[in-house]
């Protein structure tokens, strides 16, 4: 009697115990994939907010270098004008101080020949004297400005 009953126990039991066990590991995989849809919802979400912020910072400096670009001083200064060329410098200095943002500020001519240099440091910014000996011409980044059509922007 005892073996029929361990039978019948174990007819009973062991498919309960199938059927609870394929439950059970049915839930595992649904939580698993919750997660998993989770983080990368969340990673895609600091995807978009990444992107958002170095769109917004490479727009600030395109803003800056148009800036930059747009000053009478510049201007006067490209043009030969000694004393535009000191006003310019000036006007630089003033653009570093109030942005605080870029450990040098320069003015490259056409020739890779570095006309302005304003240099951050030590919370303050200096105008740097140009030395002739400063040519930038074959420099990356020179180069790939050049390279860059009219009007457009080259952000190294």
């Amino acid at each position: 009697m005892r073996s029929r009953s361990g039978r019948y126990l174990l007819a009973l039991v062991l498919p309960s115990a199938l059927l609870c066990l394929v439950f059970v590991f049915s839930l595992y995989q649904e939580e698993q994939e919750r997660a998993r849809a989770s983080i990368a919802a969340a990673e895609r979400a600091r995807l978009a907010a990444g992107v958002r912020l170095l769109t917004h910072d490479v727009g600030a400096i395109a803003s800056d270098v148009r800036m930059l670009a747009g000053l009478p001083s510049l201007a006067e200064a490209l043009a030969g004008d000694a004393a535009a060329m000191d006003r310019a410098a000036r006007d630089f200095r003033i653009f570093s101080a109030a942005r605080r943002s870029y450990a040098k500020v320069r003015w490259i001519d056409d020739a890779g020949r570095e006309r302005i240099r304003i240099d951050y440091a030590r919370e303050e910014p200096v105008i740097v004297a140009a030395e002739p000996d400063q040519d930038k011409a074959g420099r990356y980044f020179f180069t790939a400005a050049m390279r860059a059509g009219r009007g457009e922007i080259y952000v190294s």
